[in-house]
């Protein structure tokens, strides 16, 4: 672990990266606060209070903001005022969004039905697509990703369901991965897609899709060290040839400049159970995550700094 991170002890719950700051989504009490955090102090200056205690999403698609908390997203122009624009079933709630040519997609997460909405402008939303449509044996969707590639969203589904993930392009819908392993997170490169386990039967791993040879492959990752049973993804990113992952079992941050060796960035804990807000952010000179307690900032001078260690995870095997 890297012990140069600027860590800020606030309830981080989701971020994202502004023009050069931080946009984030704090837990006070029985409140959310939307917070914007400079560089290179990172002194935190709240902007709003939304009632609620889950803030999953904070995210800029275009001169649209968007921000999830509990069952309501919620859209802004300027950070100031905010209007509720969606309402989804109570428990469930808005966790991904990403821009495609003709506006934005969300996607639900929570209890069956959950659905892909899309708008042209963030205030007037149309469901495009539910789970059970994707596949009737599904609970629900994971996460959403634009491909601008191939012109495609791609979208990964769970829980003991048959189709993991699925494409859709010019309003057709495309199965893209039968089979027993679970994803979370979608990572789009030009030349393949990568998709992070979050499954019950691995421990934790990697799906790689080549669209040219339409094939996959698979690593498998285990903890060197014992002790961590778990790399379960919450969220992936890939950043001036390095790969970045928030892992949401256990709760931690971890980097990779080749995806079948894996070296630990923080550890937050040991738990089993999923966190779900450990987010990521990247912007030009920092990188950031929340883990729910806490706001975390590294460059890529602590990037390289972990690269240099020992691996934390390794591949086990690569099945295609």
């Amino acid at each position: 672990m890297i012990n140069t991170l600027k860590v800020l002890n606030v309830k981080a719950q989701a971020v994202s990266v502004d023009r050069g700051d931080v946009l984030t989504l704090i837990r006070e009490g029985s409140n959310v606060l939307l917070a914007r955090v400079r560089p290179p102090r990172f002194d935190v200056k709240y902007l709003y209070r939304f009632n609620g205690v889950r803030g999953v999403l904070i995210a800029r698609l275009g001169d649209i903001y968007l921000a999830s908390v509990d069952s309501t997203l919620y859209a802004s122009r300027d950070l100031v005022e905010w209007r509720s624009a969606l309402t989804v079933a109570r428990g469930n709630s808005i966790w991904h969004a990403c821009e495609f040519p003709e506006g934005i997609v969300v996607q639900e997460y929570g209890e069956s039905p959950t659905g892909l909405y899309a708008s042209a402008d963030g205030y007037r939303w149309s469901r495009v697509l539910t789970n059970i449509e994707a596949d009737p044996t599904s609970r629900h969707f994971h996460y959403i990703a634009y491909d601008p590639y191939r012109d495609a969203v791609h979208a990964t589904l769970g829980d003991a369901n048959l189709v993991r993930a699925v494409a859709i392009k010019g309003g057709f819908l495309e199965p893209a991965y039968r089979g027993p392993w679970q994803f979370l997170p979608v990572a789009v490169l030009e030349d393949i897609v990568v998709f992070g386990f979050d499954s019950g039967i691995a421990r934790g791993g990697l799906g790689v899709f080549s669209p040219e040879e339409e094939k996959w492959s698979f690593i498998f990752l285990k903890w060197r060290g014992g002790g961590v049973r778990h790399a379960q993804m919450n969220e992936l990113k890939a950043f001036k040839g390095v790969w970045i992952g928030a892992l949401g079992a256990s709760s931690a941050l971890a980097v990779s400049d080749r995806l079948g060796e894996w070296r630990l960035l923080h550890l937050e804990g040991l738990n089993q159970v999923f966190n779900n807000f450990m987010s990521l952010a990247v912007g030009e000179n920092f990188t950031v995550a929340s883990t729910g307690e806490k706001l975390i900032v590294f460059n890529e001078s602590d990037v390289s700094e972990a690269l240099r260690g020992s691996p934390s995870w390794c591949g086990t095997k690569d099945k295609k």
